[in-house]
C-alpha cells in the first residue's frame, strides 16, 4: 500500500467527547489520502474501547511522560508525507481542509517545501470565534509562532532529525518552528482558517513557563540577541495578559 499524503496525529487523555469531535471533522474530509494516528495516554473514560470501534489506521493506549512524549510516539508511527497534530477537541474547520493544503503544497514548491502555515479559529465558551491568520515566518519567529501548531503542516523529512525535546512542557511547537527557521526551511501560507479549537490550553495556564521556555529557544536555537529576547519576554507577558482578559470576558 502506498503511503498516505497526510498523517493526522491526535494525542488524547480522558477526553472521549473531545476526541469524537476531532474524529468527526477528520472522517468527513473529501481528500482521502490520509491516515489518522491516535496516541492515548491510558485514559480511564472508555477511550480505548471507542478506538477499537472506530479503528483508526493506527492507535496506541499506554501511559506516557507528557504531551510531547505522546506526540513523538505519533511521529514514530507516521507514514504520511505531510504531518499535522490535531489533538482531542481540535477540529478541521470544514471538509476541504486537506484539499486546500495539498493545493498549497503543489503550488508552493511541492516536496521541496518544509511547512505550510494556515489560519486558525479560536473558539471561546460564549461562541465567539477569533481568527488568527498566519504570519510571515522571517518577521515573526524571533518572538513566536508564525501559526498555531494545529494549523501547521510539516514535511515528514523534518522529523528525520527532529523530535520534540522533553526539556519543554509548553513550547515544543515553538521549538519545532525555530528549528525550521534556523535550517532555512521554505514555507507556504494559507490565509483562511484550517482548524478551530477551544481558547485556553496549556500555555494559558502556565504563563511563566511560556515565557522562560521561549526565552531558551530564542537563545539556544535562534541565537537572538539578549535585548531582543528581553523585549520578546515583555511582549509575551503583555499578549498573554490581553488573551487572558479576552478569555475571561468571553466565557
Amino acid at each position: 500500500m502506498t503511503d498516505p499524503h497526510f498523517s493526522i496525529i491526535t494525542v488524547v487523555l480522558n477526553d472521549l467527547a473531545g476526541l469524537a469531535r476531532t474524529r468527526d471533522s477528520i472522517v468527513r474530509q473529501r481528500y482521502c489520502s490520509f491516515e489518522w494516528i491516535v496516541i492515548d495516554g491510558a485514559s480511564s473514560d472508555g477511550t480505548a474501547a471507542a478506538l477499537e470501534k472506530w479503528a483508526p489506521e493506527q492507535w496506541l493506549s499506554e501511559a506516557d511522560s507528557g504531551i510531547y512524549d505522546a506526540m513523538n510516539k505519533g511521529l514514530d508511527r507516521a507514514r504520511g508525507r505531510w504531518l499535522v497534530f490535531l489533538n482531542a477537541r481540535d477540529e478541521l474547520v470544514d471538509d476541504d481542509v486537506l484539499s486546500r493544503v495539498a493545493r498549497c503544497v503543489e503550488q508552493s514548491g511541492g516536496e521541496a517545501l518544509t511547512a505550510v502555515f494556515g489560519g486558525a479559529n479560536f473558539r471561546f465558551r460564549n461562541g465567539t470565534v477569533w481568527l488568527r491568520r498566519p504570519r510571515d515566518m522571517a518577521k515573526t519567529i524571533w518572538h513566536g509562532l508564525p501559526a498555531n501548531h494545529q494549523a501547521t503542516y510539516i514535511n515528514r523529512a523534518v522529523f528525520a532529525e527532529f523530535r520534540y525535546p522533553d526539556s519543554y512542557e509548553i513550547c515544543g511547537d515553538y521549538c519545532l518552528a525555530a528549528e525550521i527557521s534556523a535550517r532555512g526551511g521554505t514555507v507556504g501560507y494559507i490565509e483562511d482558517p484550517l482548524v478551530v479549537f477551544d481558547a485556553g490550553g496549556l500555555s494559558f495556564s502556565h504563563p511563566v513557563k511560556l515565557v522562560t521556555e521561549a526565552y531558551r529557544i530564542q537563545r539556544d536555537i535562534l541565537k537572538v540577541p539578549l535585548l531582543v529576547r528581553c523585549l520578546s519576554a515583555l511582549r509575551r507577558i503583555f499578549a498573554t495578559s490581553i488573551y487572558a482578559c479576552l478569555y475571561l470576558v468571553r466565557r
